[in-house]
């Protein structure tokens, strides 16, 4: 029995079962190359992988392996497979055609490699990027970093009535009644280590700390060896 061109063996009815080298097999004929959605796999045509469930086919697969897409022929390429959208953790890439590409590694979700839209791991959402803290100038407020109100406000908090509290003010700005003003007002005193005026201690109108007084209220003198101010006469 003479098979037809390309054939090495074949039945009766003269359909190939085995092409000669270089050539594929599909439904009985030796061909060049399969068709679209199809790859060799021992020399046979065998279809790419196809999602029943959304209907989702593949155009090119893998040579040898049916089950890892190379090029969807509908949806979206993800880690070998098709999808309607792309799931979780990947966002369609518009630098390539139909594909998707994968998050920053921070990001739960995002819209691009360089903006997040959700964050995983207890990481807080801030400008498109997933932190561990928020930075400065900001407080966490319902699992976003928002801005301090406070203007000049380095660092702020949160009071358990959800009142914005500013705690340190950038410099040069000091601290005091929750604003960051250029420098502290009369009876108080400048704290270089928080960077805030503090009052002066009861009848001190000028002082250099809680404990000494320069100048007193009228009607209250100056008590040189403790430094603060009583009522009385010298």
């Amino acid at each position: 029995l003479k098979c037809e061109h390309g054939c090495r063996n074949c039945n009766n009815s003269s359909e190939c079962y085995i092409c000669n080298e270089g050539l594929v097999l599909l439904n009985g004929d030796c061909l060049n190359n399969c068709p679209i959605g199809m790859t060799p796999v021992r020399d046979e045509c065998t279809q790419c992988s196809i999602n029943t469930l959304s209907d989702l086919y593949c155009n090119v697969c893998l040579t040898d392996d049916p089950n890892t897409c190379l090029k969807c022929g509908k949806g979206l390429l993800f880690e070998k497979t098709c999808h309607v959208k792309c799931p979780p953790g990947s966002y369609p890439d518009n630098t390539l055609n139909n594909k998707c590409s994968t998050c920053d590694p921070k990001c739960k979700t995002c819209s691009d490699i360089n903006t997040c839209t959700s964050c995983d791991n207890g990481l807080i959402l801030h400008n498109g990027k997933c932190e561990s803290n928020c930075p400065e100038k900001t407080v966490l407020k319902n699992d976003k970093c928002v801005n301090c109100e406070v203007e000049f406000c380095l660092t702020c908090s949160l009071t358990d009535s959800h009142i914005q509290k500013c705690n340190f003010c950038q410099s040069p700005f000091v601290l005091f009644n929750n604003k960051c003003i250029s420098e502290c007002p009369e009876g108080t005193f400048y704290d270089k280590l928080s960077n805030s005026c503090h009052h002066c201690s009861p009848n001190c109108s000028k002082c250099t700390s809680l404990d000494v007084c320069q100048k007193c209220s009228r009607g209250t003198y100056l008590n040189i060896e403790t430094m603060n101010c009583q009522i009385g006469c010298v």
